[in-house]
C-alpha cells in the first residue's frame, strides 16, 4: 500500500515498534500476558494476576518489530508475597511512571486487546 501525504511518499521507519506485551513472571519463571488498552486496564490485570500468584515479578514491557524484540521500557518490581501489598503498590506507581515516559509504550497500548477469537490468539 502507498500512503502519500502532501504529494510526498510515506515509508514507516521500519525499526519503530508495532507491538507491546507486558508478563507477569511467577517465581517457578513462567509467565502471564498481560492484557489492557489502557494503562489502568493494564496495571489492573497485573494486579488481578499477582493478587492469584502473590510471588514474582512485573516485568518490564517489550516493545517489538513484527516478531524481533526493539526494546524494553521501565522498570521490574517484584512481589514479595501477601504481607508487602504495601511495597507491590508502591512499586505499580513506579513502574506506571515509568511506562508513560516512552511514547511508544503508550500508543501501543491501544493495540493490547486480549483475543477474542482462536484465530486472533494464533496470532499473537
Amino acid at each position: 500500500m502507498n500512503v502519500v501525504i502532501d504529494g510526498v511518499p510515506y515509508v514507516p521507519d521500519p525499526e519503530w515498534p508495532n507491538k507491546l506485551s507486558v508478563w507477569y513472571m511467577h517465581d517457578n519463571h513462567t509467565f502471564t500476558r498481560l492484557w489492557g488498552t489502557s494503562l489502568d486496564a493494564l496495571v489492573e490485570d497485573a494486579s488481578r494476576v499477582e493478587r492469584e500468584y502473590p510471588y514474582g515479578m512485573l516485568g518490564k514491557a517489550i516493545l517489538s518489530r513484527d516478531t524481533k524484540e526493539v526494546r524494553r521500557v521501565g522498570i521490574s518490581i517484584h512481589s514479595r508475597g501477601p504481607e508487602h501489598r504495601v511495597q507491590w503498590d508502591e512499586g505499580l506507581v513506579d513502574w506506571r511512571r515509568e511506562f508513560v515516559k516512552d511514547a511508544h509504550a503508550m500508543r501501543l497500548l491501544l493495540t493490547n486487546a486480549r483475543p477474542t477469537t482462536v484465530f486472533e490468539m494464533e496470532a499473537q
